[in-house]
């Protein structure tokens, strides 16, 4: 059973955490229009002196289903895979999971914004993995399985009908 979500909980898991603020922050300040997102997305200028954007590109979200649904994502998965690698392959595995869907994202489209990579790319890890290495056993039932696959396969039908386009890559 999982506990209340407090401070000295979430501090548990800073890496976690610090994430889900900092992407909340963000995306809040776009909204609101104190901030502007062009310094941060994914962009050719990546490659010419400004690296950051392979990752912060992950921080704006489009809207509150898309904050919520990455946050909370962010939040079940990463609070298991950081609980028990620690602090340090966390930042490791975000990172990764960051630049590798963002470039991916953006060699294939235009780029996109959001976690949705990184939630996808955890949830990876936790499926491959529970089988194999016991302290990831029952990370992921059956239904959060089916979820996300199904989730999946939709967002792919609703960008190409252009119905709502989402990142797929």
């Amino acid at each position: 059973m999982r506990r209340p979500i407090s401070l000295s909980y979430c501090l548990n898991f800073p890496v976690t955490s610090f994430t889900a603020v900092l992407s909340a922050i963000v995306t809040i300040a776009c909204w609101n229009g104190n901030f502007d997102i062009s310094g941060i997305t994914m962009d050719i200028l990546a490659w010419y002196g400004e690296p950051w954007r392979l990752v912060t590109s992950v921080l704006p979200h489009v809207d509150a289903m898309h904050l919520i649904f990455n946050i909370y994502w962010l939040w079940v998965f990463g609070t298991i895979v950081e609980g028990v690698l620690g602090n340090v392959r966390m930042t490791g595995m975000l990172l990764f999971f960051a630049i590798g869907s963002s470039v991916a994202e953006y060699a294939v489209f235009d780029g996109g914004v959001g976690l949705s990579g990184v939630g996808y790319g955890l949830f990876g890890f936790l499926w491959a993995v529970q089988r194999k290495d016991y302290r990831f056993r029952d990370s992921l039932d059956n239904q959060t399985i089916i979820v996300f696959i199904f989730w999946f396969f939709l967002c792919i039908v609703l960008t190409e009908t252009k119905v709502w386009n989402v990142g797929n890559v």
